[in-house]
């Protein structure tokens, strides 16, 4: 059962993402991209910009960057130097990213010079949160709630850096969802990583 479930959640991932961005290349814009953005422009103020700038710095380079060494060495001093290895590979699915915006080219919506889909910052998340799954949980501990938390918080963490993005205005809705699309199958790729190395 949970192998049927990781294997649809798996496909669907993949389908929304192939979907989004057929839908979205070259400039494609749904309807409820404009209203969500419209909306998110209406709620606008400084103070708010200030915290959902806060919000989006761990996804900068050098916030990547810092995140990858702390989970490298968190991993080494949980398993070993093998498992250590793996949270540096944030940094050429980053790369993977970037390649992936050039190929659909749809413009930012602040922006028409620079390219959006899938959003960076979406994708970084769901990466970094999987790596802290895979380090953190505890599988063979009798009280699971330690794991329920730490899920609670990557969800959480995940959806606030979407509407951040999308509050400043550097994400379409659907950059920020093929973002997390994109990043669901690298998880599941990364998981496997793990219990290979572990």
């Amino acid at each position: 059962m949970n192998t049927n479930i990781r294997t649809y959640g798996l496909i669907a991932s993949l389908l929304i993402f192939l979907l989004l961005a057929f839908i979205n290349s070259d400039d494609g814009l749904m309807y409820f991209d404009q209203e969500i953005r419209n909306f998110a422009l209406s709620k606008s103020n400084s103070k708010i910009e200030s915290i959902m700038l806060l919000i989006s710095k761990p996804g900068t380079l050098s916030g990547i960057l810092t995140t990858s060494l702390v989970l490298s060495i968190s991993a080494f001093l949980r398993f070993n130097w093998k498992s250590a290895l793996i949270p540096l590979t944030i940094i050429p699915f980053v790369a993977i990213n970037e390649v992936t915006k050039l190929l659909i080219r749809r413009p930012r919506p602040d922006d028409l010079q620079d390219f959006g889909f899938p959003s960076s910052h979406a994708f970084e998340t769901m990466l970094v949160m999987g790596f802290i799954w895979f380090i953190f949980n505890k599988k063979n501990e009798p009280n699971k709630n330690s794991n329920r938390i730490i899920l609670g918080i990557m969800l959480l963490w995940c959806i606030v850096i979407g509407i951040s993005r999308i509050y400043l205005d550097r994400h379409w809705f659907t950059d920020v969802i093929g973002g997390y699309a994109l990043g669901i199958p690298i998880i599941f790729f990364i998981g496997l990583l793990f219990s290979k190395a572990k």
